[in-house]
Formats: C-alpha cells, sequence, structure tokens
C-alpha cells in the first residue's frame, strides 16, 4: 500500500497484471484489511495474519489450487514482459530469478550479503537450493523476486505438499504457520519434483524497506515499467 510518486505498489502491480490479460485476481489480505478498497479484486481475510507468515496467507485461498495460477508477493512490482514471459512457460513450477542480482543488490544494500538468500541452478535450468543463509557468493546463481507460476498439475504439488506437511505441523525446524514461501518449495524440491527457474534481466522492483523507497533506482525502474505499459496501449 505504500506510494511511490504518488501510487501505491499494489495498483502499479494490477495495472501490470490486468495489461496482461489476467482477469481472475484475487488479494489475500490481513493487517489493515479495511483500507484496502479496490472492488475489482476478490478479497480473501487470512483472520490469523498476526500469527502466521505468507504461505498460511497463501493457503487461505487454497480453493484456487485447481486450476493454473500464478502467485506474487505484494511488495513488488515487475514488468509486463516478465509476467508475460512467466504466463507463457510450460513448466509444472516455474519461479522467477532475477539474473542481474548483484547490481539492483548493491545499490539497495551497503552489506548486501547478509540480504541474498542461496540460489543454486541444475545444469537443465532447474533450481536445486532456494531461500538458505548464503555461505559462498560464487554460489549464487539468481535471486528470487517473489512471482511464480504453477499449472493445475503444479498446483496440485504445491497443495499436497502444503497438506502432508500441515498434519506434522513442521517442515524441517519450522512451523506451518511461519514458513516462507522459499521453504515450501525447497521442501517440494527435496521431496524430487522439478522446479523451473525463468530467468529474467528485465526491471522489476522490490519495497522492503525505508531506504528502498528513497532509492532513487527504484524510481526510475518504476517510471520504466509504467512508461513502457503506456507505450504498449
Amino acid at each position: 500500500m505504500v506510494q511511490v510518486d504518488g501510487q501505491s505498489l499494489i495498483q502499479r502491480q494490477i495495472e501490470v497484471i490486468k495489461y496482461c490479460g489476467l482477469k481472475n485476481i484475487y488479494v489475500v489480505t490481513g493487517y489493515l484489511a479495511n483500507k484496502f478498497k479496490d472492488d475489482s479484486l476478490i478479497h480473501i481475510y487470512n483472520s490469523f495474519y498476526e500469527s502466521t507468515n505468507m504461505v498460511y496467507s497463501l493457503f487461505c485461498a487454497e480453493t484456487l489450487f485447481n486450476d493454473e495460477v500464478i502467485i506474487s508477493y505484494g511488495d513488488i512490482v515487475y514488468s509486463s514482459s516478465i509476467l508475460n514471459g512467466l504466463m507463457s512457460t510450460k513448466n509444472d513450477i516455474s519461479v522467477v530469478i532475477d539474473k542481474g542480482w548483484q547490481s539492483y543488490w548493491s545499490k539497495r544494500f551497503k552489506n548486501y550479503i547478509n540480504d541474498i538468500e542461496t540460489l543454486e541452478l541444475s545444469k537443465d535450468g532447474n533450481i536445486t537450493n532456494i531461500g538458505q543463509e548464503v555461505k559462498d557468493e560464487n554460489k549464487v546463481q539468481g535471486q528470487y523476486i517473489g512471482l511464480l507460476k504453477l499449472t493445475q498439475k503444479g498446483a496440485s504439488i504445491f497443495k499436497e505438499t502444503y497438506k502432508k506437511f500441515n498434519k506434522k505441523k513442521l517442515i524441517g525446524k519450522k512451523s506451518i504457520e511461519k514458513l516462507y514461501m522459499t521453504d515450501l518449495i525447497q521442501e517440494i524440491i527435496n521431496q524430487g519434483f522439478p522446479v523451473s527457474a525463468f530467468l529474467t534481466n528485465d526491471p522489476w522492483v522490490e519495497i522492503d524497506t525505508v531506504s528502498d523507497l528513497k532509492l532513487n533506482l527504484n524510481k526510475i525502474r518504476l517510471a520504466k515499467i509504467k512508461k513502457d505499459l503506456n507505450n504498449q496501449s
């Protein structure tokens, strides 16, 4: 909901989504849900938002996991070329990875090594390791941007993996309520399912900190994303 140059991140994201032709847009809300007024979206409320994390919020929308679905974080904005490219993929689970992450992260953080997570790829372009603490930067082959696509089969894999571990209430040492998306993706990889990397160098933005909000590069990227939409309209 944070505004950059007079427009919120979520409004910018929805512009891109609608431009790319997607009509059924769902938003999972929690904190200050009453402030979210966009009636063009279908609202799903996580009543346990104070004590849960993003995977729990995602599965508040579990009834949608019977068909192809795109999942996006709410604090990012991406270009239409990224979304259109992702929609054209045929793999069951496709995760958007920024190939040019170093130039972006180095401008966002003085010590960016503290913010990045592991991302290792196999020779055939599948992710083998994601979301862990980085011990060797040379093995980091990209960064997950918070956007992914599931086919109907991929959605079923997500749902069944979550159900399996929800019974145990744990994935590894984390409770099911506290999982990050990368925790679930890594568990799916560990279960032997292929998770494909959709690699991109196209512009996207994450506003995660006050310094991100003030960073001129982010304003430049957001302006380019918006300009590209206007030029293609």
